[in-house]
């Protein structure tokens, strides 16, 4: 009797479909390694193969000592072509060492200049009132330590800028005024430099003979 044609070549054909459709698990794409990370890697692999011909060193050696005066020409051309070996090796693990920390100091000189770029952002970025009048507050109450001469305390700024971005972190101001050190110190410098203009325009009108309505004013 002929055969007849019925679910298993169906479900054969299914099953092909369907592993056309399932993506393979090796198929996905691992993001592209950078040059310093390849480069670490590289020298990583260069390393455990000069500890190998390393660990070898003392074999050899040992072998050469322990030959018969026949075998020892032999022996002995085996540890020179192992040392000169060893000292090839040796040199590709230095200019891969040498490699590491000249792409290490690019990475850190491009980090800085990110860093500086987002500080100058940050000093142009406007400030929330709130963050202004904070701002002024813990550099004030720090006002005794910068006048005393013989404090020898260096991170002052670095004080100022924790209780600064405390006020941000408990939300007493926004996210967005959250600054670095360096725009904190450029925006309390401007903010010192216009009070002391601002003093001086008062001082002037008093000299002046000016109303007391018009001391107070603001320098038009």
């Amino acid at each position: 009797m002929p055969r007849r044609s019925g679910g298993p070549p169906k479900a054969a054909a299914e099953t092909e479909h369907d592993a056309e459709e399932v993506p393979s698990a090796t198929s996905a794409k691992k993001p592209r390694a950078t040059k310093l990370e390849a480069a670490k890697t590289k020298q990583a692999k260069l390393q455990a193969r000069l500890t190998g011909l390393e660990l070898r060193t003392g074999a050899l050696e040992h072998a050469l000592e322990q030959a018969s005066s026949a075998k020892k020409p032999e022996r002995d051309a085996a540890l020179q072509k192992h040392l000169k070996a060893v000292e090839v090796m040796t040199g590709e693990v230095k200019a891969g060492a040498t490699n590491v920390a000249r792409l290490e100091e690019a990475d850190g000189v491009k980090a800085l200049q990110a860093l500086k770029a987002a500080a100058s952002t940050e000093k142009k970025a406007a400030m929330s009132v709130a963050a202004i009048r904070h701002l002024a507050q813990c550099r004030l109450e720090m006002q005794k330590q910068m006048d005393d001469k013989s404090n020898k305390n260096t991170n002052i700024w670095e004080q100022i800028h924790k209780a600064y971005n405390a006020a941000v972190e408990a939300g007493d101001l926004e996210v967005s005024d959250r600054r670095t050190v360096e725009s904190l110190k450029a925006k309390f410098s401007l903010l010192d430099g216009s009070f002391k203009v601002h003093c001086r325009h008062i001082q002037r009108r008093k000299e002046s003979g000016a109303s007391a309505e018009d001391v107070g004013a603001q320098p038009a």
